[in-house]
């Protein structure tokens, strides 16, 4: 609705769909932090119609309400993080697991530190070699050897 004050422009409305609600549904009830494509697959059978590009869009939207975020783990991929509290993670280099963390730690820049940034959040993150891969190197490093 236009009110006077307005001039007549409208705001950009975000519909509502069907495949939105899934979407935003999907990474609520997920525990993990899945990629795009992951998501797309897990709906495809539901919504054979919709595209990846929609997931994508839809993420955006999500990430700029601060409902989600992107994590870049170094994988290639954005892997999206549906736990919206302050929190960190730990990635496994090997098979790129994700693990939460829920740790404070006081990350606060100054301004000159922030460089013009307006900052939303930070995130601190772990890397190393989860219990599993550290598992099956060891087994793999007693196979060699006998």
């Amino acid at each position: 609705m236009n009110s006077k004050n307005d001039g007549g422009a409208r705001r950009p409305a975000t519909r509502r769909t069907p495949q939105k609600t899934a979407i935003a549904a999907y990474l609520a009830g997920h525990k993990g932090h899945p990629c795009a494509e992951e998501i797309h697959q897990a709906l495809r059978k539901r919504f054979p119609t919709m595209s990846l590009s929609t997931v994508y869009n839809t993420l955006r939207s999500l990430q700029k309400d601060g409902r989600i975020h992107e994590l870049a783990v170094g994988c290639g991929k954005g892997r999206f993080d549906p736990e919206s509290e302050p929190h960190h993670h730990l990635v496994c280099l090997e098979c790129r697991s994700i693990v939460d963390v829920k740790k404070d730690f006081e990350l606060v820049l100054a301004p000159a530190e922030a460089k013009g940034f307006h900052v939303l959040h930070s995130h601190v993150g772990f890397y190393g070699t989860c219990p599993d891969c550290l598992t099956k190197a060891k087994k793999s490093i007693q196979k060699e050897m006998s």
